[in-house]
């Protein structure tokens, strides 16, 4: 553990002094994902976390609000789940099936995407040991019956647009 602190702390001086919303997302928890994503190389997680901080510029998410977006929840193609995982992580539902989707992925996006199958065992065993399995939707592999009501997400994110605000 003592490692990956000190990896922590060598990519948060590489990477120099941050302010306004780069500060706030690069904490020790996001250092820490780069790090193991580029094999410990504080180099490379360099290099990937520039990356991300200048999209993070352009585009900033965080400036997103839910009435921007909400046509895409209309479906319930996307929606965040009302559980997390066993980190205390938000978990964001993607139903492919509620959309027109392109058969092939790109290199770069198959090489992020955790693909889960209910009869894989493999897939059963990602999905068991990370959630609760009394709250996550059947469809996943677990037990609760989930209904997706497009005016209650929209209450919930608009309610997260007040809190991102205030932040």
């Amino acid at each position: 553990m003592k490692l990956v602190e000190k990896l922590v702390n060598e990519l948060r001086a590489v990477i120099g002094p941050l302010s306004g919303q780069s500060l706030i997302f690069c904490n020790g928890v996001c250092l820490r994902r780069y790090l193991r994503a580029r094999n410990w190389s504080t180099d490379k997680s360099k290099k990937m976390l520039e990356e991300t901080l200048k999209w993070r510029a352009t585009y900033k998410p965080e400036e997103i609000c839910w009435h921007e977006v909400d046509v895409e929840g209309e479906t319930g193609k996307v929606y965040r789940a009302n559980f997390h995982d066993h980190d205390g992580r938000t978990i964001l539902v993607l139903r492919p099936g509620k959309q027109i989707v392109k058969y092939f992925l790109d290199p770069k996006t198959c090489q992020k995407v955790k693909f889960v199958y209910p009869k894989n065992e493999e897939s059963t065993s990602l999905m068991h040991k990370n959630f609760d399995l009394e709250v996550l939707p059947e469809e996943f592999g677990g037990k609760s019956k989930v209904q997706y009501n497009h005016e209650e997400f929209s209450k919930l994110m608009r309610k997260d647009d007040i809190k991102t605000a205030v932040v």
